[in-house]
């Protein structure tokens, strides 16, 4: 089911201080809720999009930075190879920016979705930017699975340690360039 309805996303400021994951722009990272880390983060989305994957069952969930990529279908197959059991008790959720309909190799919310589809997720809910921001950050919280936005402006509330060790690349030869956030 695609829903327009992005009800599990909140504007509401992190707690302060909390240690997260971080996915890198064209990375992912997949993580378990633990009190020691229990989200994972990405900043910096501007033509980039978002895709999580949660498991409410296994509070198991996933956060990617898709940027500039040739194959959407082939960075979608690899985010749910990578996430692995319970996909399809999942919801996905899709954050969008700056819509790239005239860019080639920047996928679209709509094609993101229509790949996602494929693996039959209990839900696909968009986020289509109804604030126009600029440039976005996301937060997962991995014990409920809710969205947060992360914006820079917040980051003396919510910043503290940072893990990159399970950023892994979407499409390995899509992206070349490593940019750190932070």
């Amino acid at each position: 089911m695609i829903s327009g309805d992005f009800g599990s996303f909140t504007t509401r400021p992190l707690e302060a201080k909390i240690d997260f994951y971080t996915a890198e722009e064209g990375e992912f990272a997949t993580a378990i809720y633990s009190r020691e880390r229990p989200y994972i983060v990405t900043m910096g989305l501007f033509t980039c999009k978002a895709v999580v994957i949660y498991s409410p069952e296994a509070q198991k969930g996933l956060l990617a930075h898709v940027a500039y990529t040739p194959d959407a279908s082939e960075a979608v197959t690899n985010l749910f190879n990578n996430f692995g059991d319970g996909a399809e008790s999942s919801n996905v959720q899709i954050v969008q920016t700056q819509q790239s309909d005239l860019i080639h190799g920047w996928p679209t919310v709509d094609i993101l979705a229509t790949a996602i589809a494929q693996y039959n997720p209990r839900s696909i809910s968009i986020d289509h930017n109804p604030n126009d921001q600029q440039i976005r950050g996301v937060a997962l919280d991995l014990a409920n699975g809710r969205l947060h936005e992360a914006a820079y402006s917040h980051a003396n509330e919510w910043y503290g340690s940072h893990d990159y060790s399970k950023s892994s690349p979407i499409c390995p030869n899509a992206w070349p360039i490593r940019t750190k956030f932070f």
